[in-house]
């Protein structure tokens, strides 16, 4: 599974969800429904887990340099 770590702090906004977020710096692992929403600080790695058969849709508001 390949991780994500963004340049900047990051918001996660669920629209449409559950999703799961793994941390594996703490092994820190979170579902979000939808409406919700995770707060990332810039350089943490994690990674998205979609556990549903279907489509999910995560809005990202990303401060300063993405990538």
């Amino acid at each position: 599974m390949e991780e994500l770590t963004l340049g900047g702090d990051a918001t996660l906004f669920v629209h449409e969800g559950p999703v799961t977020f793994f941390f594996p710096k703490d092994q820190g692992c979170y579902t979000l429904n939808n409406d919700e929403v995770m707060f990332v600080p810039a350089g943490t790695p994690f990674n998205i887990i979609n556990y549903q058969a279907k489509i999910i849709h995560i809005i990202f508001s990303v401060g300063g340099k993405v990538f």
